[in-house]
């Protein structure tokens, strides 16, 4: 895991030796042609996979692993409160007994599965988005984050 961000996800494939990198928002970098993201050579590389495995896309695709994903949700937050929002939900989200991973905003990890609450480099927003091993349990942990950010930023002005 590492901070999102082209230039932080070309340093750490670096760092790590790593052939392929990718984002949530479905950036997907590769060594190969220089960690770049291009969606040709990607293209070019599932062709490639799919002619060395013999199966059809549907077979491959159906052995992964699914957990159902909320959409990324954009809360309004303007700027020069933004990363003090997020800053001060750390202890109380840790307090309620997830693992927090605060690499870039926060990771929370519970039993039911995860949501991020990360702040927005090139917008006044607070982005929110969880994944849950069921559906429901993905929309509860999504809820909780998006009443945790709004209840936050209403407290800010109190």
């Amino acid at each position: 895991m590492n901070r999102v961000g082209h230039s932080f996800i070309a340093n750490r494939m670096k760092q790590e030796n790593a052939v392929f990198g990718g984002e949530y928002s479905n950036h997907l970098y590769f060594s190969e042609i220089f960690g770049l993201d291009d969606a040709i050579f990607a293209g070019l590389k599932l062709l490639e996979i799919l002619s060395s495995k013999g199966k059809p896309l549907a077979d491959l695709i159906d052995s992964i692993p699914k957990y159902p994903a909320t959409n990324v949700e954009s809360i309004k937050c303007p700027d020069e409160i933004k990363f003090e929002v997020v800053e001060s939900l750390k202890p109380k989200i840790k307090s309620l007994g997830y693992k927090v991973l605060d690499l870039d905003g926060i990771k929370a990890f519970g039993h039911e599965g995860w949501f991020l609450i990360r702040v927005s480099n090139t917008n006044p927003t607070i982005r929110v988005n969880a994944e849950g091993k069921t559906d429901d349990a993905a929309r509860k942990l999504h809820a909780f984050a998006v009443d945790a950010v709004q209840n936050e930023i209403e407290d800010h002005y109190k």
